[in-house]
């Protein structure tokens, strides 16, 4: 009898340290560090042409390899303008990378960043142009 308790009571321990583990794993990932972009534009002479400069970090640590297009919309129109997608370049340097992108008018804009590396991500970021 006591083997059958004991039985028991160590397999609700195996299973309660599995349970936990699996939600360990599990909360740890969902406060991973996360991508964020830190974009500067200026103007080129062609009109609503920029050439921008972007950070990329993950966490606090720069990041060298990522692999992004950028495109936009504007957020007080959505879906209204058709600004194609750029391949933002290799770093320059550290944890910099460069794009040009051509607006189609002036205000606020929504960058809307599509990584396939470090990892799959989309990040968005609003600018004033």
């Amino acid at each position: 009898m006591q083997s059958k308790i004991f039985k028991g009571w160590l397999m609700q321990k195996i299973i309660f340290r599995a349970i936990f583990l699996i939600f360990l794993l599990g909360f740890t990932s969902v406060f991973a560090e996360p991508i964020k972009t830190e974009t500067n534009c200026e103007k080129t002479d062609v009109r609503l042409q920029y050439n921008c400069l972007v950070e990329i970090k993950k966490g606090k640590d720069l990041v060298n390899n990522a692999e992004v297009m950028v495109g936009a919309d504007m957020p007080s129109m959505p879906m209204a303008h058709n600004v194609k997608p750029v391949r933002v370049d290799k770093s320059i340097k550290e944890g910099k990378y460069k794009f040009v992108i051509q607006l189609e008018m002036q205000g606020e804009w929504k960058f809307i960043y599509n990584f396939t590396k470090p990892e799959r991500d989309k990040i968005f970021e609003k600018l004033d142009f």
